[in-house]
């Protein structure tokens, strides 16, 4: 019994010594760099300023990054490479940003924007270097491509709304490249000219942030600011009523009855016109043992009468107030 104890504890002293030699035995094996994209360029690069504030620096480009399909990466676009905007000297950061893996995992063609607000803002007109590099966590050499921008890239117009045309322009400009690189339709021509569709605004809200705000003219749903003029309320309409038939033989004849009676003829007519009506309330009271109907007739004689000039309206505004003041009695207050 104790010798096949012995055994076992042997046997068992070998696996272990085993299990944890066998990471020595093992040769390490780390994966192989990405290939390098068989295209890496920046197709152009525009700089806009005062879009949202005065002095504030947008930079705007349009870039490809296009592999064969047989060598395209497993890992997206915004993983592998970065955008970077650097100082004049190449080496000075200022700003980075990656690509917006919406069409083929970011890569191919796109478009993407750098924005400084005014406390920000580099220096204008100057040699700034783009870059796209590839990741060192991927790439052992990563792949490079800079463009140093020149005066001509630089907008020469002053104004909000000038600069907001031109990045506008641009953008339409670069998605009519898209459409031919992605095979895919991002514009849409209407009422309001050439605007993004859906895939595009899709694809350039998400590709640069608050682009909707810089040019809102490019977007089918666009936003202004409305501007509210106060209205001023007169009499005007009121006497164009009252005077309806002056001149005539009706009101010839309406200004001598109202002088029988020493007051103005339309308060007379007025309170014949609120004959009609307490006479319409006192039909259906007898009929139909309730007043309500005339909340329904009773608004179509006072208007009429007072679009004929027989209603002044001092006097519809008062009968109005009681009969609201009625009919919140009958609602809130009045049951069965």
């Amino acid at each position: 019994m104790g010798r096949q104890t012995k055994k076992l504890n042997l046997i068992a002293a070998a696996i272990i010594m085993a299990v944890l030699l066998l990471p020595l035995t093992v040769a390490p094996v780390y994966a192989a760099d990405p290939p390098a994209p068989a295209n890496l360029q920046f197709e152009s690069a525009k700089v806009y300023h005062h879009l949202l504030e005065t002095d504030d620096f947008a930079l705007a480009f349009h870039f490809n990054i296009h592999y064969a399909v047989e060598d395209q990466p497993d890992e997206p676009a915004n993983k592998l490479f970065t955008f970077r905007l650097l100082d004049t000297n190449g080496i000075d950061h200022l700003g980075a940003i990656v690509p917006y893996a919406f069409y083929n995992a970011g890569y191919d063609q796109g478009c993407a924007l750098f924005y400084f607000p005014e406390a920000d803002a580099p220096d204008w007109e100057q040699g700034y270097v783009l870059r796209i590099s590839g990741n060192p966590e991927y790439f052992g050499t990563p792949p490079v491509a800079s463009r140093t921008l020149v005066t001509s890239d630089y907008s020469q117009m002053d104004t909000q709304e000038e600069n907001q045309t031109l990045l506008g322009n641009y953008i339409l400009d670069v998605a009519r490249d898209l459409e031919i690189n992605w095979d895919a339709e991002l514009l849409y021509v209407g009422d309001l000219g050439t605007v993004l569709n859906s895939t595009g605004e899709a694809y350039f809200r998400g590709a640069i942030t608050g682009l909707q705000v810089m040019v809102p003219q490019i977007f089918p749903v666009q936003t202004t600011n409305p501007e509210y003029v106060e209205t001023e309320w007169t009499q005007a309409q009121g006497e164009l009523y009252t005077n309806r038939f002056e001149d005539s033989w009706v009101g010839e004849s309406l200004v001598s009855f109202g002088e029988q009676f020493h007051v103005k003829w339309n308060v007379i007519t007025g309170i014949l016109t609120l004959g009609v009506i307490i006479a319409l309330a006192v039909f259906c009271q007898w009929k139909y043992s309730t007043v309500k109907p005339v909340f329904l007739g009773g608004p179509i004689v006072m208007l009429g009468g007072t679009v004929m000039g027989w209603f002044a309206p001092a006097i519809m505004a008062i009968v109005a107030v009681f009969m609201a003041l009625f009919l919140g009695y009958v609602w809130m207050f009045r049951h069965g």
